[in-house]
């Protein structure tokens, strides 16, 4: 079973066609839903517009300063792992829901998958790359990308180049 934790506007639209691919392919999965954004144009719109699922889980960390809100969300995230044993965790970006997720999987040895862990600059200076750069250090994620395509193929043969980037074979 994949956890797929989400808790930022960007977050939810990007994970939206894994969230499909999922629920096409019968891959059983939960959403948690961290509450990083909790506004109704920041959160509950993309949901309905892209006809999402609701979360099965919403721990409603909103605002706080950064160790408040990781720390809230760490502690929640952990609680669902040890109740759903995820085989995977998913995240995506550079967020406090994203370090914190990770961290819980991290300490719980459940592998992550990071979504778009290979795009960032690595610069750990800016409000959130300090997060995505941590969690980056913390797990392979092109290991995580192939057995989530492995699983989640989209109907596409894919080949792997080992210069870290993922493509289908028709390109």
């Amino acid at each position: 079973m994949i956890s797929i934790v989400l808790g930022t506007r960007p977050e939810i639209i990007k994970m939206a066609p894994i969230i499909r691919a999922c629920m096409n392919k019968g891959i059983g999965f939960s959403i948690i839903h961290t509450g990083q954004h909790y506004s109704y144009s920041m959160d509950r719109i993309f949901f309905e517009e892209l006809e999402l699922p609701v979360p099965q889980y919403h721990l409603e960390v909103g605002s706080g300063n950064h160790g408040e809100q990781t720390g809230k969300i760490m502690a929640g995230v952990e609680r669902v792992y040890l109740d759903d044993r995820p085989d995977i965790v998913l995240v995506q970006g550079d967020t406090n829901t994203v370090m914190a997720a990770a961290l819980a999987s991290s300490k719980l040895n459940i592998p992550v998958g990071h979504v778009e862990a290979g795009l960032r600059s690595f610069d750990g200076n800016g409000r959130n790359g300090s997060s995505s750069v941590s969690v980056g250090k913390m797990y392979d994620p092109v290991q995580y990308s192939v057995w989530l395509l492995q699983r989640i193929s989209f109907g596409l043969p894919f080949t792997l180049l080992l210069r870290g980037t993922l493509l289908p074979s028709n390109m």
